[in-house]
């Protein structure tokens, strides 16, 4: 017996992976956690230990809480490293011609909703340096691991808790509608492949060129993807478009 040695052993099973910690022999607690190798991106459900059945109640509070997270909670974090990465492949914090309007974020509750969720992620200016002319532009940021059968669906679906029924939300109708309200163009950068912080594939998407019933063919998009995903991202104002 090896006393307070911990010891790391992986088992796969299929793209699941058991990750056992074992102290004086014995099981204390595991990981379980699905690893995407299309995404790499891991998502962790921790399982809360489980306590000695002698040991005295905890004086400090209740007892440790268990961190797993929701299929929810997990898109928004994707969605979330997105929208960074996208922020600083624009390079505002240094390209002085650029100014944030807008960084928005969408709410819901058994089908409840702002109209704030109707418009695009980023609200950005553009002065040029010469003219002192302001271009305004809307981004809408998405991720995806991968295509499906050539195609994505973008389309934000919602079960009312008291109703059970499915709420479906077009967004890309909602961003479209709102863009030709405000009189300001839109774009879907939409990234795929690889971790959502490092994406493999970026493409910027004229909102105008998207069917409005939400979904994405990846022969359709193909002339938008960027060569150099990683390179900061510059804007064109003579005809409105990023590269």
């Amino acid at each position: 017996m090896i006393l307070f040695l911990i010891k790391i052993l992986i088992v796969p099973v299929g793209y699941y992976s058991v990750l056992f910690y074992l102290r004086e022999n014995k099981y204390s607690k595991y990981v379980l956690f699905k690893n995407d190798v299309n995404e790499s991106f891991f998502r962790l459900i921790l399982r809360e230990k489980k306590q000695d059945k002698n040991a005295e109640p905890s004086k400090s509070g209740p007892a440790e809480i268990n961190p797993i997270k929701t299929e929810k909670e997990i898109n928004k974090e994707k969605g979330d490293l997105f929208e960074k990465q996208i922020v600083e492949l624009l390079n505002i914090k240094k390209d002085t011609r650029l100014e944030f309007l807008e960084w928005r974020g969408d709410k819901y509750h058994e089908g409840a909703y702002p109209n704030s969720n109707k418009a695009p992620d980023l609200h950005i200016s553009y002065t040029d340096n010469d003219t002192k002319e302001c271009t305004e532009t809307l981004i809408e940021c998405k991720y995806r691991s991968r295509f499906k059968n050539g195609k994505l669906d973008l389309n934000k679906y919602i079960i009312d808790s008291k109703t059970k029924e499915t709420i479906v939300f077009h967004k890309i109708k909602e961003y479209k509608d709102y863009a030709d309200k405000i009189g300001v163009s839109a774009f879907l950068f939409l990234g795929v492949g690889d971790c959502p912080s490092k994406t493999k594939d970026i493409y910027l998407i004229p909102m105008n060129v998207l069917d409005d019933r939400g979904f994405v063919y990846e022969n359709h998009i193909s002339k938008y993807k960027r060569d150099y995903p990683h390179h900061k991202m510059k804007f064109n104002r003579s005809d409105k478009k990023y590269f």
